[in-house]
């Protein structure tokens, strides 16, 4: 008997996924795919504007494999669920699926980037605080990555808002923008050599 493919869902990767489909995208918006190759794993969404990629571990499968979102969503609901979710890849492929060639993006050049640690809960407040229509910001950071980050309604026009501003302040860490400059290189590169194995 063949063993069944299997994926560890870890984090609710679903949230990048789109959760409407474009009828202009090219690639299936509302979707997870699972990319297995040498006994390594990872999964990734996009919806178009955002990107992500978690590593995991997938026993019996190999390539690609691109999964419906709402059957991840339907399995881990919450980002705060620690528990990950086993989801069987046999029986949940979508088989005519086209995701798009996510390596090709990830070639990010980190070079006189500056690490800067941010409460995303905090931020999404201060939007929200300011006014900021559907949490569109503008966000201005100092090359003192300790200073207060400027925060300002993203304005294309309209102006409703004009003059709201605000503040956060970064979270505090220890490391060397070097040393975090470092280990993204490191993830970009072991996420885009992965996608390629696995779509080879």
């Amino acid at each position: 008997m063949t063993a069944t493919a299997t994926v560890r869902i870890p984090t609710a990767i679903h949230e990048a996924a789109a959760p409407k489909v474009n009828p202009r995208a090219t690639f299936s918006p509302d979707a997870v795919a699972v990319y297995a190759a040498d006994g390594e794993a990872m999964i990734a969404a996009t919806d178009g504007r955002m990107l992500a990629v978690v590593p995991t571990v997938a026993p019996g499968a190999s390539g690609r494999t691109v999964l419906p979102a709402a059957t991840v969503r339907a399995a881990r609901p919450s980002a705060r669920k620690r528990i990950p979710a086993v989801i069987d890849l046999d029986a949940n492929a979508l088989p005519d699926a086209n995701f798009p060639p996510i390596h090709g993006v990830m070639a990010v050049n980190m070079n006189h980037r500056r690490a800067v640690h941010v409460n995303a809960a905090l931020l999404a407040r201060l939007a929200d605080a300011l006014g900021a229509a559907d949490g569109l910001i503008t966000v201005l950071i100092d090359p003192d990555s300790a200073r207060p980050i400027v925060v300002m309604p993203y304005e294309d026009g309209d102006r409703s808002h004009a003059g709201a501003v605000g503040l956060l302040m970064p979270m505090t860490h220890k490391r060397a923008d070097s040393v975090h400059a470092s280990a993204a290189t490191d993830r970009l590169n072991a996420a885009i050599r992965l996608s390629k194995r696995a779509t080879a």
